[in-house]
């Protein structure tokens, strides 16, 4: 539903509260013209969502990481920070890219992402590229015990020398996340 902006004036008026509602009738009280919800967004802003913690998140929009959060909570909060830079995220596009820039790079390095793919398509490619990593460190945990049953899971292998029966010894090694 699209509202238009006098009609936004009045629904998000009527929703302030408390200290909110108090500001908000000394706002109206300064002004000698009809308020816009343009004037309400700016002095809101003013009050609210001041330059220092513009500074802040947008900070920590730009220093996101996914880190050890699943692609679930890592675009959680990628959507939630990206709410405070509207300026730098202006097109889908620039929110495909900084949300692939913050994937780790196992993931990353899964996907095949041409640099023109939508958001919602490159977070599907991740949450793929996700569950194909998950599967395989299963695997190599498996293959692992299996080789070598006093290794626990948890260790990553080291290089070593298999003997065979002709005596030659071939090296192998599984990487380890």
């Amino acid at each position: 539903m699209k509202l238009k902006d006098d009609m936004k004036l009045m629904v998000a008026t009527r929703l302030l509260e408390k200290r909110a509602r108090t500001w908000w009738n000394l706002v109206k009280s300064r002004f000698t013209t009809p308020l816009t919800w343009s004037n309400f967004l700016q002095e809101f802003d003013d009050q609210y969502y001041t330059y220092f913690h513009q500074k802040e998140k947008k900070r920590e929009f730009l220093s996101l990481k996914q880190g050890s959060l699943t692609i679930k909570e890592y675009e959680a909060c990628f959507n939630e920070l990206m709410s405070y830079v509207p300026n730098l995220v202006k097109t889908e596009q620039d929110q495909a890219n900084y949300f692939e820039e913050g994937l780790q790079n196992e993931i990353r390095d899964r996907m095949t992402v041409m640099g023109k793919e939508p958001y919602k398509e490159v977070v599907q490619m991740a949450l793929r590229a996700e569950k194909l990593a998950t599967e395989n460190r299963k695997i190599r945990a498996e293959f692992a015990k299996r080789r070598n049953p006093n290794i626990s899971s948890n260790q990553p292998l080291k290089k070593g020398k298999d003997f065979s029966a002709s005596g030659s010894a071939t090296t192998f090694s599984i990487a380890s996340t």
